[in-house]
């Protein structure tokens, strides 16, 4: 797993384990990044590679995105999930107008609420919620990657 998707998922464990929350779930207490699907994780893994290869071909600089103050990986999760954090809130105006760029790439809200929507499965991973013929296809939605990111 690569330091993007375990960002990605330690950001979205830190999110549905906040103490704070008026619906804590003991759910992931005590989980990590190595307890998810590992087809949740191929889908996380090739949506942000999708994603740093839509920013090189719109010419971003590139050597920026893992010199932002917060882990890229994060602040994807953050800047589709509606939680008021993301690229947005970075020192550095270019990683802030990722923001922008990745909500009108992916959708603003792709990953909203999706802490609600996890469940430990039958084998001790964290996966979608969804009845388990549904799980299939509702990661693909989940992790779709838009058509300009596939150069259609």
């Amino acid at each position: 797993m690569n330091a993007d998707t375990t960002d990605f998922f330690e950001t979205l464990l830190f999110i549905a384990d906040d103490p704070d929350a008026e619906t804590k779930s003991v759910l992931f207490e005590g989980l990590t990044v190595n307890d998810f699907a590992p087809e949740f994780i191929e889908g996380v893994e090739k949506f942000i590679a999708a994603f740093r290869d839509h920013l090189k071909g719109v010419g971003f600089p590139v050597e920026k995105l893992d010199a932002s103050e917060r882990s890229f990986g994060g602040n994807v999760y953050l800047s589709l999930s509606g939680h008021g954090a993301g690229f947005f809130d970075d020192r550095d105006p270019d990683i802030a107008g990722l923001h922008e760029i990745i909500k009108a790439w992916a959708g603003s809200f792709r990953f909203e609420e999706l802490e609600y929507h996890l469940k430990v499965n039958g084998d001790g991973k964290i996966d979608l919620s969804f009845l388990p013929e549904y799980i299939e296809e509702q990661r693909e939605k989940l992790f779709a990657v838009p058509a300009t990111a596939k150069g259609e």
